[in-house]
């Protein structure tokens, strides 16, 4: 069961993390749960994000992890 308060240290941590980023930049997102190794996963209408390691789409790591 998720509580407050887990949710506000989830959404504190999205939020010091995206700080400073363009707004039209666009967040890498996983299509399924294939990838998702630990429960730090949000689900959004674009895919999953892992919330304590939020990265770009265009970030160059992504496309050699992936």
């Amino acid at each position: 069961m998720l509580t407050v308060y887990r949710l506000k240290i989830i959404a504190k941590a999205i939020l010091e993390q995206i700080d400073g980023y363009d707004d039209d930049a666009e967040i890498y997102t996983l299509s399924n749960t294939y990838f998702c190794d630990g429960n730090n996963y949000l689900a959004t209408n674009s895919g999953f994000v892992n919330y304590f390691h939020i990265r770009l789409a265009d970030d160059e790591q992504n496309k050699e992890e992936y």
